[in-house]
């Protein structure tokens, strides 16, 4: 395998069976999930605080499963950086969000955010696909509105550039926006970031 890489990482590239399970081989071997939907009765008792242990990427991309536990009647409590912390309480179903630290309320199970694809034997045609399943707050909007009015008719382009500088693999993830400046100028373009 590619340096770094587990055999569930290499499965999200590919069409592999047993990624969700390869996947979690990446929490030191050992089954990290205490939630199981063979057993709705028992789930719909319950608050399962699921934990995001990757990056904010992730934790955006891996929250719609929180809904589907919702559905099988338990109450999900996410934990997850501050920064999305409001937006992923907004995720059907989703009870509440909490930071890292933040006191939880009691709880019956947890779960990894990225075990739930294993949880629900997710394959490629029965990924999670409801959307929206983010809402951003109405003065967010209005912000983003704000931004793209001054880009009135012309393209509205958004980049994401640089992630988080604590990530020991930042060096492959981000670039100094010094190396975009050729886009910069490309007329009739209004760029986020």
């Amino acid at each position: 395998l590619p340096n770094g890489f587990t055999p569930g990482m290499v499965w999200v590239a590919s069409s592999g069976a047993n990624g969700p399970e390869s996947r979690d081989a990446r929490l030191g071997g050992g089954n990290a999930c205490t939630v199981s939907v063979a057993s709705s009765s028992v789930i719909g008792a319950i608050r399962a605080v699921v934990v995001d242990e990757q990056g904010l990427g992730d934790a955006l991309q891996f929250a719609r499963y929180a809904t589907l536990l919702a559905a099988q009647g338990a109450r999900p409590l996410i934990q997850c950086p501050p920064p999305l912390r409001n937006l992923l309480a907004t995720v059907p179903g989703v009870v509440a969000a909490y930071g890292p630290g933040e006191s939880l309320p009691r709880y019956d199970a947890h779960v990894a955010l990225l075990s739930l694809p294993r949880v629900f034997a997710t394959q490629w045609d029965n990924v999670p696909a409801t959307v929206p399943y983010l809402a951003a707050s109405a003065e967010r909007r209005a912000a983003v509105r704000a931004s793209f009015a001054r880009g009135a008719g012309m393209l509205n382009v958004g980049l994401a550039w640089a992630g988080n500088k604590a990530n020991p693999n930042d060096r492959n993830r981000s670039m100094p926006l010094a190396a975009l400046a050729p886009l910069l100028d490309i007329p009739g373009t209004s760029w986020h970031s």
